[in-house]
């Protein structure tokens, strides 16, 4: 029951994970980093959105970043993450 209980919240994290991605996409991808951020229909879980420039290495720094949501929660006193990242071109 437990894998089956926590693998429900994982597969919830990944879409709002991919949700939050979208609206981050939708902005231009602008904005400015968040963490703890609650999300209002799922009061138990909460994100972080950070922005980094993204190095390679191998080829150093490139004119990219890279952004990272991590949807975060508890389950039986354990805390879970999921983490989305999403690397792309700055203009």
């Amino acid at each position: 029951m437990n894998v089956i209980g926590n693998s429900r919240n994982y597969t919830r994290a990944m879409l709002m994970a991919k949700s939050i991605m979208n609206e981050f996409r939708a902005d231009k991808m602008k904005g400015v980093d968040l963490r703890g951020a609650q999300l209002t229909a799922y009061p138990e879980y909460s994100y972080d959105r950070i922005t980094e420039r993204y190095e390679n290495p191998m080829l150093g720094p490139l004119p990219v970043n890279k952004t990272d949501i991590i949807v975060k929660w508890k389950y039986k006193g354990i805390e879970h993450n999921y983490r989305l990242s999403m690397i792309y071109q700055v203009k």
